[in-house]
């Protein structure tokens, strides 16, 4: 899939079931707007209606929609359901990828959407570079800090994931395609969240994901350079 000229710097995740804030991140600069139909939905035949709803709605930025994993049946509905909608989101994010396979089924099923697939077991990081190359619809590599700490027994710090974010970012560079940095936390640390993205540019990352409104001009101001590389002709 060739590249999309977007700056996709920022995206912003919006739990399925939340209207509310789902109309203040529309109105947002958001380059994504990503709607989860996974982690902290409860009814998620709601949530895809909502989704349906939100792709039906003319709007400045990207629509993205994270779906449960591919290897569940709530996945394959998840797929199934986005396929036979009339508009389709230009993005789908897939969550704990483990093995190549499934983002070359999710490729065939949806043969017109981007691919960003998150990286949040130890299982999926060693096999990050050919989850990358599986399928042309691949677009970007996103970090899942909490799942991943936890299979790696490591800190979810920093220091803890800095090597996980490199070899993200190495499999990303192998593939041609991006790479985005998990939501950044304490939330309202705005000047750590600065030195946070300055740093994550540094090693390669030009794009960021984040659950927070006020986080969104910062990630698109430190992160620009980045995401503009992928613009250019």
């Amino acid at each position: 899939m060739p590249e999309s000229p977007r700056l996709r710097r920022s995206m912003m995740l919006v739990t399925g079931g939340d209207r509310a804030l789902l109309d203040r991140t529309v109105s947002s600069d958001a380059d994504i707007i990503c709607m989860d139909l996974e982690d902290s939905v409860t009814d998620k035949e709601a949530a895809r209606k909502l989704a349906a709803s939100l792709l039906a709605r003319p709007m400045r930025a990207e629509i993205a929609i994270r779906i449960n994993p591919v290897s569940s049946v709530e996945g394959l509905q998840d797929l199934l359901m986005l396929r036979s909608m009339p508009v389709m989101p230009s993005l789908v994010k897939m969550t704990r990828v483990i093995d190549p396979y499934e983002v070359r089924l999710a490729g065939e099923i949806l043969p017109d959407t981007g691919l960003v697939v998150i990286i949040e077991t130890a299982e999926g990081l060693e096999q990050a570079s050919a989850i990358a190359k599986a399928s042309k619809n691949v677009v970007a590599l996103s970090l899942g800090g909490k799942d991943l700490s936890k299979t790696m027994g490591c800190d979810r710090n920093w220091q803890g994931l800095l090597f996980a974010r490199g070899r993200l970012v190495q499999a990303a560079a192998t593939a041609g395609v991006r790479a985005f940095d998990e939501p950044y936390r304490p939330l309202d640390d705005l000047d750590g969240l600065r030195e946070h993205c300055r740093n994550i540019a540094a090693m390669g990352f030009s794009g960021k994901t984040t659950v927070d409104l006020r986080h969104i001009p910062i990630i698109n101001d430190l992160l620009g350079h980045r995401a503009m590389a992928y613009c250019s002709p």
